[in-house]
């Protein structure tokens, strides 16, 4: 989802960018039948096109994989390899899979340059100092995030949701989606 292009709903826009975002779960499908093997059209081409029967209207990418795995577990068994082939494929096309957690991205500032390495020691001690404070009620739907910070010995775990994200998650979150993008 990294390469979701934002385009207005217009003609020159290409209707928010139907076309070229298309490709995101063209690559699921591709990235599906590669690991499965075997003819496409056979056991990845049947979980699309059930998936694709299932689908409604107003349905986002986070919805289609969600069907698609759901899809291939019913078809091909739960937790088998042919589901794993399609949770594979949306992770690496980063289009999350309602109920699955995402893989967790590991930064390592030992191996970032020491000036570099400042700014997200600041930023973990600010979210740290907000920790354990209550959220109020539109939390409860949000999608959440889990940061686990080792520090040598110590390991301190943040979780927080983006109903009423305070600004100190909100500057670490930001600075690590930008970190993880460059990679």
């Amino acid at each position: 989802m990294s390469k979701f292009i934002h385009l207005p709903d217009t003609k020159p826009g290409d209707f928010a960018g139907v076309h070229f975002n298309s490709g995101i779960p063209d690559k699921a499908f591709f990235l599906t039948a590669s690991h499965i093997g075997g003819f496409a059209w056979e056991a990845s081409g049947s979980i699309w096109y059930a998936s694709l029967k299932a689908t409604g209207a107003h349905d986002q990418f986070e919805d289609f994989a969600s069907t698609t795995f759901q899809k291939a577990g019913e078809l091909f068994g739960t937790g088998g390899t042919k589901q794993s082939a399609v949770l594979s494929a949306w992770q690496e096309v980063e289009v999350p899979i309602r109920g699955v957690p995402r893989p967790p991205q590991v930064l390592e500032t030992a191996t970032l340059p020491e000036d570099a390495a400042a700014e997200p020691a600041r930023l973990v001690a600010a979210a740290v100092s907000m920790s354990g404070q209550e959220q109020d009620d539109r939390a409860r739907d949000a999608m959440s995030y889990s940061i686990t910070v080792e520090d040598g010995d110590r390991t301190t775990a943040l979780e927080q949701s983006d109903g009423a994200m305070p600004p100190a998650y909100a500057a670490l979150l930001t600075w690590l989606r930008k970190h993880f993008a460059q990679q």
